[in-house]
């Protein structure tokens, strides 16, 4: 979707979405003060481009209408290109297949950036993975440790590895 918004000005969209899908949504501007919000369906910030980038991916966590809200806060005309979209829970250009569980490259992702970080002798694994709005959160048993590793995964990269003593 192609757009101009006036100084000040917001537009939204609404996307129908369920647990577990993946959006993505990608803001085009050369105006650098446009941006974007999503809203989940219980009216709470799931995601501002502001503090981030005007590029999001992630795993949904709420079934209904999301809001996807973009803004210019400029003193001039903004021109944009809106691209949004829902998929099953497969990762776009990704490495799962068919029938995969949806958070394989969560959990092999973590699993491996623990064992870099460690350079284990012994394959760690996973315990448990949690999803939370932004982030899933996955621990992580290494052998040989007193407590687990803490690994936080975007649904596209891992963004931080820690051990689970230091909280």
């Amino acid at each position: 979707m192609d757009g101009y918004l006036e100084p000040g000005a917001s537009i939204r969209y609404i996307m129908r979405a369920k647990n577990r899908q993946f959006l993505s949504v990608n803001l085009e501007t050369r105006n650098r003060r446009t941006h974007f919000n999503i809203i989940t369906p219980k009216n709470t910030m799931l995601y501002e481009s502001a503090k981030a980038k005007n590029a999001y991916r992630g795993q949904l966590y709420l079934d209904g209408d999301h809001v996807i809200e973009v803004y210019n806060r400029s003193q001039r005309r903004a021109r944009y290109s809106l691209t949004l979209g829902v998929d099953r829970g497969n990762r776009q250009g990704g490495r799962s297949g068919g029938g995969r569980d949806a958070f394989a490259e969560v959990k092999s992702d973590c699993v491996q950036a623990v064992a870099k970080q460690v350079r284990a002798s012994r394959s760690p694994s996973v315990i448990n993975v949690k999803r939370g709005e932004n982030f899933f959160t996955v621990r992580v048993r290494v052998p040989g440790a007193q407590a687990p590793w803490i690994c936080e995964h975007s649904s596209r990269r891992v963004m931080r590895v820690y051990y689970g003593a230091e909280g």
